[in-house]
């Protein structure tokens, strides 16, 4: 038997002829490991003592993969958006699910790969998987840095291969089919203004008619639709960036007017069953506010199919929008303050694919400047 001082730890043989390396924690609980030799026994308390030294606090192994990210759940709720916590939490739940019994500090890169392989073996979506995968990375960072896990398994194990499928924006002549088809519509100003502006979805439905400024032709966007754990509810933008001031152009100022007046039959037709608590530019048949997934299912599905376009996703609209203004060569950072993105860089990443043509029309233009040739006795 050797034994060395409490700060020290100590090895001790125990009766069914292990060795037991066992050492006392900060917080004075007592961490132990277990080795079939004293020798083996003392080289893992030397390595648990160098980690204390480091700052690194050996852990117990008795908290569960489901104990860790129920507790992780509740500590990062107030840190991030309703709608960010929602997805955590669904993907967190899937981990539970499948691992959650086993121990956070003992799980293997193994461990996590076969969970994997088999979500995809069961037909869950690449990019679904991928996303499971960067969520517990995440989470795992943060056990790391709680001293619950030694290492973050997550980032030794690769998730599958997945490459993002292109979006597709309408092209010009899809884009006037569009809105062709949605004359008479009763969210044809909306479709309007999505194709200009390349508002988001719940920038759109949280517009009151207050947000509109007919003589200056000027929209103030201050607020969004977000989904939470309770429904949806009307909150600020996306980020500070969000909150823009947007110039409309002609041709939408009078869209929106159309709509203002049809509103005003609606509105009398309805007679007390329309809600008048608020003012919702494009609210439901009752003045009340359109739900984003009542839109998309409804109006907005009913209009692709009329149209006979593609169907493309309603954000892909806001796609459409920039792609065509910067392919008419409008100015990428008037462009990316019109989507309300936090940097130019942000809309360069994104719309990087049609940036050759735009390099194409630099290069013709220098070529109009400097390539005249030059005339003898010009010098």
């Amino acid at each position: 038997m050797k034994r060395r001082s409490n700060n020290q730890g100590s090895v001790v043989e125990r009766g069914d002829g292990r060795w037991e390396a066992r050492m006392s924690l900060p917080n004075g609980k007592r961490k132990s490991t277990y080795a079939k030799t004293r020798r083996e026994a003392e080289k893992k308390l030397r390595e648990m003592l160098t980690d204390l030294d480091k700052g690194i606090v050996p852990t117990d192994g008795h908290q569960t993969i489901k104990q860790f990210l129920t507790s992780w759940l509740e500590s990062i709720q107030s840190q991030v958006e309703p709608s960010t916590f929602i997805s955590y939490r669904t993907h967190a739940r899937r981990i539970m699910k499948e691992l959650g019994n086993l121990s956070l500090a003992k799980l293997t890169p193994q461990q996590l790969q076969a969970f994997y392989t088999k979500k995809v073996a069961d037909g869950l979506a690449l990019s679904t998987v991928n996303r499971t995968h960067t969520i517990f990375k995440v989470a795992l960072n943060d056990a790391l840095l709680l001293n619950l896990v030694s290492r973050n398994v997550a980032m030794l194990v690769k998730p599958p291969k997945y490459e993002p499928k292109e979006r597709v924006p309408y092209t010009e002549e899809q884009a006037k089919i569009l809105l062709n088809a949605a004359k008479g519509d009763r969210f044809e100003a909306l479709y309007v203004l999505v194709l200009a502006t390349g508002m988001r979805e719940g920038e759109l439905l949280a517009l009151q008619w207050k947000d509109i400024d007919f003589e200056k032709r000027e929209l103030y966007l201050v607020h969004g639709i977000q989904v939470t754990l309770t429904g949806y509810r009307v909150t600020h933008p996306k980020s500070p960036s969000s909150k823009r001031r947007i110039l409309l152009p002609a041709h939408v100022i009078d869209a929106l007017k159309r709509h203002r007046e049809r509103q005003f039959q609606e509105r009398d037709k309805a007679g007390t069953d329309w809600d008048t608590s608020t003012d919702w530019i494009f609210p439901n048949s009752f003045g009340r506010r359109m739900l984003p997934k009542s839109f998309l299912a409804g109006p907005y599905a009913r209009l692709l199919k009329k149209s006979g376009l593609p169907r493309i996703h309603f954000h892909d609209l806001r796609h459409t929008a920039a792609t065509l203004l910067l392919r008419r060569g409008v100015n990428i950072k008037v462009v990316s303050e019109m989507l309300g993105h936090a940097s130019v860089a942000i809309t360069l990443s994104i719309y990087a694919h049609i940036m050759p043509g735009m390099h194409q029309q630099a290069a013709d233009v220098s070529e109009q400047i400097f390539g005249i040739p030059i005339k003898e006795g010009d010098e």
